[in-house]
């Protein structure tokens, strides 16, 4: 079935593609890529944030303040309870882990991500998801599957980067890049020029006291003004400043605009699970081949990889998947064919949203 997509005029595809795409820059520096009036660009920008096309976060880079792993559970339920009760029966006593930033679930299925100091805090949540779920009868024929994605031994490809996906989508293969000379120098200069994320031996970070209250402040409310920090922590505008422009320095913080994809006509989710050859274990190059347009997240190691992928439609999502197969199989990188879980937008529910606050109020405990 074809998805009527919104928003439907030109300029405001242009302005939440560029809002997506290039989260860190500002109204003048998106107007003058989209070729757009600056107030032009700003009423449209307005306008989509009121009407709910997008939300701006912050998200912390934690693997060197005390996290050691990324986790991915994904579970089959029993379809006679209802996806209502579910959520009511779990709320309470899985989804309220700190650890946990990403929830999704339909009817007969759902998969969270986290992330973890340890192993032992890993297993104790899925313990109790187990138990929680045994209970209420809602495990179908398995347990819950876990996969850890250790960062020392991992490499993100993509971290939620919606840019590709919407520029396909919107037709607006004809955007150009962001120039240089428009890119933030200071924010950005900690930024990767590689095309995926991994672990380096950079040391552990120990934040200061006031590093801290910077932080946390920054993560729970990304949009507060440097003056509103500085009156909420009782430090000069010119010490928060500081402190914020040496966490992007660092790489610890990243800005991230997430679209609402029911809004935009979205049709599926689909989660992959991938499962290498041991005889043969993927490249750079083969991940990069996976990596369609559709991608938003997709983490890897040596042997297996999670990947989530979004599409317009059925035959998008089949196009797509056929080439992920041919590839594979013509490599000769897998024996069984991968784990998919397809998610219609009309039947999901997003129960925990990219909630990083937890879990970084926790860190910073620690830290």
């Amino acid at each position: 079935m074809s998805i009527e997509l919104l928003p439907k005029k030109d300029n405001e595809k242009k302005v939440l593609y560029s809002l997506v795409q290039y989260p860190d820059l500002s109204d003048k520096e998106l107007s003058e890529i989209l070729g757009l009036k600056g107030s032009t660009f700003t009423s449209v920008r307005k306008r989509l944030k009121t009407e709910g096309y997008y939300k701006q976060i912050l998200v912390p880079d934690l693997k060197y303040m005390g996290c050691e792993f990324l986790g991915v559970i994904f579970t089959s339920f029993n379809p006679v309870i209802s996806l209502e009760e579910r959520i009511n029966i779990t709320s309470e006593t899985i989804e309220v882990a700190d650890e946990i930033f990403l929830s999704i679930g339909d009817p007969e299925k759902g998969f969270s991500l986290s992330l973890n100091e340890n192993y032992t805090n890993f297993v104790r949540i899925n313990e109790k998801r187990t138990a929680v779920f045994g209970k209420a009868g809602l495990l179908e024929k398995e347990y819950p599957n876990e996969i850890i994605f250790p960062f020392q031994t991992s490499k993100t490809f993509e971290f939620f980067n919606y840019g590709k996906t919407l520029k396909k989508i919107f037709n607006l293969e004809n955007i150009l890049n962001v120039p240089k000379k428009s890119q933030k120098s200071e924010e950005n200069s900690g930024k990767s020029t590689k095309n995926y994320d991994f672990y380096e031996e950079k040391g552990e970070v120990n934040l200061k006291a006031n590093e801290k209250k910077v932080f946390s402040c920054l993560i729970n409310n990304p949009k507060a003004t440097l003056q509103e920090i500085a009156d909420e922590i009782d430090l000069t505008r010119h010490t928060v400043s500081r402190i914020k422009k040496g966490f992007f320095k660092r790489g610890l913080l990243r800005y991230l605009t997430i679209p609402n994809l029911k809004k935009i006509g979205y049709g599926l989710l689909v989660f992959y699970h991938f499962k290498f050859k041991p005889q043969k274990p993927p490249r750079d190059e083969d991940f990069e081949e996976l990596n369609s347009d559709s991608t938003i997240y997709f983490v890897g190691k040596k042997f297996e990889a999670v990947m989530l992928s979004l599409y317009k439609d059925y035959d998008a999502y089949k196009n797509d998947k056929t080439e992920k197969f041919t590839y594979l199989k013509m490599n000769e990188l897998i024996i069984f064919d991968p784990e998919i879980r397809r998610y219609t937008f009309d039947r999901l529910k997003i129960i925990k949203d990219m909630v990083f606050e937890p879990i970084t109020e926790k860190i910073l405990k620690n830290n």
